[in-house]
């Protein structure tokens, strides 16, 4: 049997709309961006759940490098004041050495 011209645009329209996982809206598929490994062409999400989705990720990302340079920081300042320390234990006991040495 054929399709009637209802049947038709009915399938045609639901070709060119599709629905988005994440936020549930469907939208027409220009909201989609290609995607050549999946089945239909597009990507699964819509463009601006991508977007949103990637600037999560770029936050979270930024932070654990804030955080990761953070420590960092913290980790070089603990080596930087134990160097001190222990050029200023060696410089008291080369003076204590010399003082000795000198009959002072």
């Amino acid at each position: 049997m054929g399709e009637t011209g209802q049947q038709s645009d009915r399938v045609e329209a639901m070709e060119q709309t599709k629905t988005c996982p994440r936020c549930k809206v469907t939208k027409s598929l220009a909201l989609y961006a290609k995607n050549k490994t999946s089945r239909s062409g597009l990507s699964s999400h819509c463009r601006e759940c991508t977007r949103k989705g990637w600037s999560r990720s770029r936050v979270r990302s930024r932070s654990a490098d804030s955080r990761a340079a953070q420590a960092e920081a913290k980790r070089r300042d603990a080596v930087l004041e134990q160097d001190e320390r222990a050029t200023a234990a060696a410089c008291k006991r080369l003076a204590a050495t010399t003082a000795e040495a000198l009959g002072r």
